[in-house]
């Protein structure tokens, strides 16, 4: 299992949770509080869940595989979560036997989401950031409300199918992949940059 500090504890100012199970109460249990600003995610040979949450005020690990190696960190206003199959589970094909849930405030928008995912899997139900980049290698995401000013997406032999509002640029580069961002509003309303290869 990945390595917490215990509940209650804390480390670089912050309380710190276990991870916790879906059916236990989490309402003030946090990985990392308001204090929060920039999320920077590594996902390799995984799958990650990022979902809302009304009942929690800090971003909390809900749900995690056995399978996985989650390492975490706090940089100032920062926080970086390395997600990865233990050694002896590398060959496992299956990423959705390596998932993790992070369950993140309702409220939340982030200064910058930066998301890199390594033939693994993303599911967000909502996502608010002033920026986000997706660099999808070999990976599948899908993000059913965006909520952003600036998107940036590389996508290599990747899968990307993503609805909702982007308010000032969106560039995507694409390499023998697939790509699909439903935005509200005309084209007349943006700047956009779009490379596809194959």
């Amino acid at each position: 299992a990945a390595e917490f500090v215990e509940h209650g504890e804390e480390w670089l100012g912050h309380e710190f949770a276990a991870v916790i199970k879906a059916d236990e109460e989490y309402h003030d249990v946090r990985l990392a509080g308001n204090e929060v600003h920039e999320l920077e995610i590594d996902v390799k040979a995984a799958s990650l869940e990022i979902v809302r949450d009304e009942r929690i005020d800090g971003i909390a690990i809900v749900e995690g595989s056995k399978l996985l190696d989650v390492y975490h960190s706090v940089d100032e206003n920062t926080l970086c979560l390395d997600i990865k199959k233990k050694g002896k589970y590398e060959s496992i094909n299956n990423v959705e036997d390596a998932k993790l849930i992070l369950r993140i405030p309702a409220h939340m928008e982030f200064e910058e989401l930066d998301i890199n995912l390594n033939a693994g899997a993303l599911e967000a139900d909502q996502l608010d950031a002033k920026e986000l980049s997706l660099n999808l290698n070999a990976s599948a995401a899908e993000i059913q409300e965006l909520n952003v000013g600036v998107l940036d997406v590389e996508n290599n032999a990747g899968a990307l199918r993503a609805y909702g509002t982007i308010g000032e640029m969106l560039e995507v580069d694409c390499n023998a992949g697939a790509t699909e961002i439903q935005i509200k509003g005309a084209y007349s309303d943006f700047n956009y940059e779009m490379n596809c290869n194959v």
